[in-house]
């Protein structure tokens, strides 16, 4: 065998070694010497090319944007917040007052009405005001938190229910708006099927009654804002 043969193969056998061979199926090692790998001594005196970073034209000259989960915390810290006592147009933001105790507003708790002060919820004690169920000329009173839920009576008791489409629930749920009993300034509600019967307070619940006494008829006027 020639020198040069026995270099040609000195190099084949030393590629196979250091990274094995990478000729395809019958290619000849004298003609395709660039399928093989660099001997390791060559490729670690060979230092290796850096690839050239090419700017994305869509992005070019724009900001650097912030991690998505340092967005999601900007957003969360600048989104407008809405204040627990915000109310539309015809909502009283704290619910109508008692005459008597003007700190004390009406408010649903488990839907029995009562006279509380110090209302947490305020979506508790606000109140829409609708044309009444039974009668347009009287006003029935339907829950913000709760739609479709309407202050009525029952068994003389106050309660906030839903409708249940009911001729009985359409009267126990109509009002009708007068002035105040002990205020003229301000409101009392008459039953429309029990005539001359008030929504009143008494021992902090709310209940449908006669008030034929100048207590009673306190007790029946609401501050409405």
């Amino acid at each position: 065998m020639t020198a040069k043969g026995v270099g040609h193969e000195a190099i084949a056998i030393h590629g196979q070694l250091a990274g094995g061979d990478n000729r395809r199926p019958g290619d000849c090692g004298h003609h395709h010497r660039r399928g093989r790998r660099r001997p390791a001594a060559v490729a670690a005196a060979v230092p290796a090319r850096r690839p050239v970073h090419q700017p994305d034209r869509r992005t070019a000259g724009r900001p650097a944007r912030a991690p998505a989960h340092r967005r999601l915390l900007l957003l969360r810290r600048h989104r407008p917040r809405v204040r627990p006592d915000r109310h539309a147009p015809g909502h009283h933001p704290a619910g109508p007052a008692a005459h008597d105790q003007p700190d004390r507003y009406l408010r649903q708790w488990e839907y029995r009405v009562r006279l509380e002060a110090n209302v947490a919820n305020l979506a508790d004690s606000q109140f829409r005001v609708v044309p009444g169920l039974a009668n347009s000329a009287g006003i029935s009173l339907e829950s913000t938190n709760f739609p479709g839920y309407y202050l009525r009576h029952r068994n003389h008791q106050i309660w906030v229910e839903a409708n249940d489409g009911s001729n009985l629930f359409r009267q126990d749920a109509t009002f009708m708006a007068r002035a105040g009993l002990a205020d003229a300034g301000k409101l009392s509600l008459e039953s429309v099927n029990f005539p001359g019967q008030y929504v009143r307070h008494r021992d902090g619940l709310l209940y449908l009654e006669a008030v034929p006494d100048a207590a009673g008829r306190a007790s029946a006027t609401f501050t409405v804002s």
